[in-house]
């Protein structure tokens, strides 16, 4: 899965969180263990653990989802036992997500038989979704309004759809815009909007806009990394495994990065040196520093 940094011992030396299929781990910038970690686990993380930190105090909050079940640690590999949504009635099919605005927390979980589910922190349900959605592989944006009810959650079915869901009521609506393949990516909120079809790359804000052409359509989902108001996309081609970096006005910074897995991109001694951060099939990590 995605590799998190945490301040674990809040002190602005920063760790790496992340899991396999079997194990969690928390490992420090040497390359060691962060006991208790690694944690395993009896059967298969069926996708990514998902890291909150609510109230920007690093008080973190571990989800992971195991099939269909959920399991909440927190940053000492404890299991929280306030956390009171436990099980789904089919497996989890994406890395829960979190947002939290107007004073309200809503963590989103999707099951494998489209039923969705918005939480508080502790779990409980804050809206009902009454239709289920079969999502596409692309995030859940948020689009947010002047109040709950003015906002929108944003996402793409697995048959091209772009659909709105309102917060207030949960109901379910298409939005007019161009179908799209199922493996396109469309991700927006309110501040840009990125959209990647076949091998071109499109970006729009408002104060830039750009298109980048790649030379093969087998790409990985495109992430902005944003660190002291500077901000990259970063695109993998899956075919030559080569990860792309490109600032908002579709200037393609340096050359491309070796990388077989997702990548973070973070500033490791909360500085104005960024790293990124990918893993290789051989089990090795890379940590390339970005100035």
């Amino acid at each position: 899965g995605n590799v998190h940094q945490i301040d674990r011992y809040k002190n602005n030396k920063l760790q790496f969180l992340f899991n396999t299929k079997d194990s969690i781990y928390l490992i420090d910038r040497n390359g060691n263990h962060v006991k208790p970690f690694p944690i395993g686990s009896k059967q298969h993380m069926s996708v990514p653990l998902a890291l909150f930190d609510y109230d920007n105090t690093r008080n973190y909050r571990i989800l992971v989802p195991i099939g269909n079940t959920l399991k909440m640690y927190n940053c000492k590999g404890e299991i929280i036992s306030g956390w009171e949504f436990i099980n789904t009635d089919t497996d989890i099919q994406r890395t829960p997500e979190h947002y939290q605005f107007f004073n309200k927390d809503y963590i989103i979980i999707s099951e494998k038989n489209g039923q969705m589910h918005l939480l508080n922190r502790k779990g409980q349900s804050r809206i009902e979704i009454p239709e289920k959605i079969m999502l596409s592989k692309n995030p859940i944006n948020l689009l947010q309004g002047n109040s709950i009810h003015e906002s929108l959650l944003i996402t793409q079915t697995q048959t091209g759809e772009i659909i709105k869901i309102q917060f207030n009521t949960g109901k379910i609506d298409t939005l007019n815009i161009n179908k799209s393949k199922h493996n396109d990516y469309y991700i927006t909120n309110n501040q840009h909007t990125l959209v990647l079809k076949n091998k071109t790359l499109s970006f729009s804000s408002n104060d830039d806009q750009f298109e980048y052409n790649f030379n093969t359509k087998q790409l990985s989902q495109p992430i902005i990394f944003t660190h002291n108001q500077y901000s990259l996309i970063g695109v993998r081609e899956k075919s030559e495994n080569l990860i792309y970096l490109l600032n908002l006005q579709g200037e393609l910074y340096n050359q491309p990065f070796f990388g077989t897995t997702e990548f973070n991109i973070g500033s490791l001694k909360n500085d104005n040196t960024l790293n990124l951060i990918v893993g290789s099939r051989e089990g090795l990590i890379y940590n390339y520093q970005i100035n």
